[in-house]
C-alpha cells in the first residue's frame, strides 16, 4: 500500500491540490475518482499534509465504507468514524 500512496503523491494533479492547501485554500473539490481510489487519495493527502482531515458523506453506510478503506491505507488509530 505504501507504494500506491507514493505513486499518488508523485502525481502532478495531486501536487496541485497539495499546493493549493498549503497556500491557504481551506477546501478542495476533487472529482473523477471512483471506488476505493477516493480513499487512497484521502490517505495520500493525509500523509502529505500531516494534519487532521474531515470527510463528509451523505449517509452512515458510505462513512463506514470510507473508514474501512482508510484503515487499509492508514493505521487504525488514524481513522475515526
Amino acid at each position: 500500500m505504501k507504494a500506491l500512496l507514493e505513486a499518488y503523491a508523485a502525481d502532478m494533479d495531486f501536487q496541485s491540490v497539495v499546493s493549493g492547501l498549503r497556500k491557504g485554500m481551506r477546501e478542495q473539490l476533487i472529482s473523477g475518482l471512483a471506488g476505493s481510489s477516493r480513499q487512497v487519495m484521502i490517505a495520500a493527502l493525509s500523509k502529505e499534509m500531516n494534519q487532521p482531515m474531515l470527510v463528509v458523506t451523505h449517509n452512515m453506510f458510505a462513512a463506514q465504507k470510507i473508514a474501512e478503506d482508510l484503515v487499509e491505507c492508514l493505521s487504525p488509530n488514524e481513522v475515526l468514524l
